[in-house]
């Protein structure tokens, strides 16, 4: 009898409505658009829902929103957690239908973050408004936290730990998408940047210069082997499948315009690492600075002679391997 005075207040068109706005607020972040009008739509709605809301800064044009439904008695705390930014929509002719549209086909709904996770943002704030709408009395309190940043260095959820919002969370809900199945864990993450270092020549003339682009393909193809060491030793995890090392990013030149008759000056890949239980992020990084420093030294070694002679060396450290800070989660 509770769950259906709760299921009564569920409505499917506001629903389809709810996800529909979410979507058609463009919220990837890039210079002048990023989450914060995403959020203050929210915040808002929230708000008209009796919902305890704050609004926190984590950075210009990102902010969190945080909204709690206190319950008729103290007891435990269960959260619901979205994200607001979207991943970039790419190029907008290859999609069926507007990228930010929210189109509702065939019982879908289509448009940039329907999945991920603006379409979960939208089911789980129904939900907590359906519990606040029924009358229904419940122990303890549900906390919504709609944070920024997911989709890049999580920034927003650091900020979220930071603020204490996470004290008194007895459970949580995750609102990603599974392939329709509930995960119970989740892969570890590292972000990796690494930078090849030349000397620019024109494409008439190669041996004049030092071309970056050969060593950052060497550099790739020994953490596709490390990748495949990893995959062999720890095998299938059975409830996150296979480790991965996966360049995203290549990059060349690192700033300015490409030009074919051009050689570039410096070579730039960004590397997402996921990891499984049984893997070190710490022996990981060893083995990354391990492939950079090996390519450094073939490099060293062919100036030595040949061709190439007459090419000023590169500095100590020209190629660079940074780890950027990790986080756990799914992106």
């Amino acid at each position: 009898m509770t769950l259906e005075r709760v299921f009564k207040d569920l409505k499917k068109g506001e629903l389809v409505r709810l996800t529909q706005d979410l979507i058609r607020i463009p919220s990837v972040r890039r210079e002048g658009e990023k989450e914060e009008k995403v959020a203050f739509f929210l915040a808002r709605y929230l708000e008209d829902i009796g919902l305890d809301v704050v609004v926190e800064e984590v950075e210009p044009g990102s902010p969190n929103v945080i909204a709690v439904l206190h319950g008729s008695e103290e007891g435990p705390c269960l959260m619901f957690e979205a994200h607001t930014d979207v991943v970039t929509e790419g190029d907008p002719s290859e999609w069926k239908y507007g990228p930010f549209e929210g189109r509702l086909s065939g019982g879908r709904i289509y448009g940039r973050g329907a999945c991920d996770t603006k379409g979960n943002l939208a089911a789980a704030v129904m939900a907590v408004q359906a519990i606040s709408q029924s009358g229904v009395p419940f122990k303890g309190k549900i906390l919504l936290g709609i944070l920024v940043d997911e989709e890049g260095m999580m920034s927003g959820v650091k900020h979220f730990i930071r603020q204490g919002w996470t004290k008194g969370v007895n459970g949580a809900i995750i609102c990603e998408p599974e392939d329709n199945e509930i995960c119970l864990t989740q892969k570890g993450a590292l972000r990796v940047e690494v930078v090849t270092s030349g000397k620019m020549s024109h494409g008439a003339m190669p041996l004049t210069g030092l071309n970056p682009v050969p060593h950052m393909v060497s550099i790739l193809e020994k953490i596709r082997q490390l990748e495949e060491e990893e995959i062999e030793r720890l095998g299938k995890n059975p409830l996150l499948g296979y480790p991965s090392l996966t360049p995203t990013v290549v990059q060349a030149p690192m700033r300015g315009e490409p030009q074919l008759n051009v050689m570039p000056y410096q070579c730039r890949a960004l590397i997402d690492i996921r990891t499984v239980p049984g893997q070190s992020h710490e022996i990981l990084k060893k083995q990354l600075g391990e492939i950079v420093s090996d390519e450094e030294k073939t490099v060293q070694a062919s100036l030595q002679g040949g061709p190439m002679r007459e090419i000023e060396s590169p500095s100590k450290g020209a190629f660079k391997r940074d780890i950027l800070p990790g986080n756990a989660g799914c992106f």
